[in-house]
């Protein structure tokens, strides 16, 4: 009987640790419940402190760690960068002609010259609440003419005018014209449809030719002909050839130009889409929008 007990001694720790390492999971759980270990309990694709893994599963990445896509999310496009109107026109200091509005108000009197020739021929009174025209802008003064020939012309503050009212508005409509266009090309980049079959009761004509530099002879020559005055041949940075497009309800041939174009604040990077049928440019319009390109 000794022997058997001393036997029973020596083999059940034995046993204990044989079962541990196989049913390692289950028996850590039972003991942590019993209170017998302590610790919290292995969970299904975690690594217990021997270096084992729960049986069954697999490590994976908590769910609110793995990146899935947002449903809905914008197209990741950055927004256009505009520069304060103030830092653009330095502090009022260098105002490009280009944004000058066409006519100003007066918001006080003006005496103006009359000149010809270079020759002064009398002064006369401009009333407050005339529309003249801006001619230039220095050290504060605006020079103002009665006519755009600028035959009668004066100089007076330009606080006294809405001269910077004017270019602010101006601005301001730029800038949302511009962000428009760039949502415009990204949704449209993002989501573009593709192209339609051929209509079976619309005659297009043959489809343009394409230059091995993907340019389109026909959309060159509608360019230098004036069709569309915008668009400088020499600042196209790219071409790209869209096929068969719906604009409006009609169908036609349809390619796009990138490129830039100087506008009253600046130089900006647009598209331009030419619309063809029957072998000629119909016209163009902006990429997006597809409002007209003049």
């Amino acid at each position: 009987m000794r022997r058997l007990f001393h036997f029973l001694l020596f083999i059940t720790p034995i046993a204990l640790v044989a079962a541990g390492f196989y049913y390692r999971v289950p028996l850590s759980a039972y003991l942590r419940e019993k209170g017998l270990l302590k610790g919290s309990a292995v969970q299904p694709g975690e690594v217990d402190s021997s270096g084992g893994k729960a049986p069954g599963t697999s490590l994976q990445r908590p769910p609110e760690m793995r990146s899935r896509p947002v449903p809905g999310a914008p197209p990741t496009t950055p927004a256009p960068e505009f520069q304060p109107l103030e830092e653009l026109v330095d502090n009022w200091k260098n105002v490009p002609k280009r944004a000058f509005p066409d006519r100003v108000t007066l918001r006080a009197d003006a005496e103006a010259s009359l000149t010809r020739d270079g020759r002064t021929l009398g002064s006369t009174r401009i009333p407050a609440g005339s529309r003249v025209v801006p001619l230039s802008l220095e050290s504060g003064e605006l020079e103002i003419a009665t006519t755009a020939s600028g035959t009668t012309t004066a100089r007076v503050p330009v606080d006294d005018t809405d001269f910077k009212e004017q270019i602010r508005r101006n601005y301001e409509v730029w800038i949302a014209r511009q962000n428009e266009l760039a949502s415009a090309r990204a949704r449209e980049t993002a989501s573009a449809p593709p192209a339609p079959e051929p209509a079976g009761t619309v005659d297009l004509g043959t489809e343009p030719e394409r230059a091995p530099d993907g340019s389109v002879p026909l959309m060159l020559e509608s360019i230098r002909s004036g069709q569309v005055t915008e668009i400088d041949p020499a600042r196209i940075s790219y071409w790209k050839w869209l096929g068969q497009q719906v604009i409006d309800g009609e169908i036609y041939w349809a390619g796009v130009v990138g490129y830039q174009t100087d506008t009253i604040f600046g130089i900006i990077n647009t598209e331009g889409k030419a619309l063809i049928r029957d072998g000629k440019v119909e016209r163009w319009v902006y990429s997006g929008s597809e409002e007209p390109i003049p």
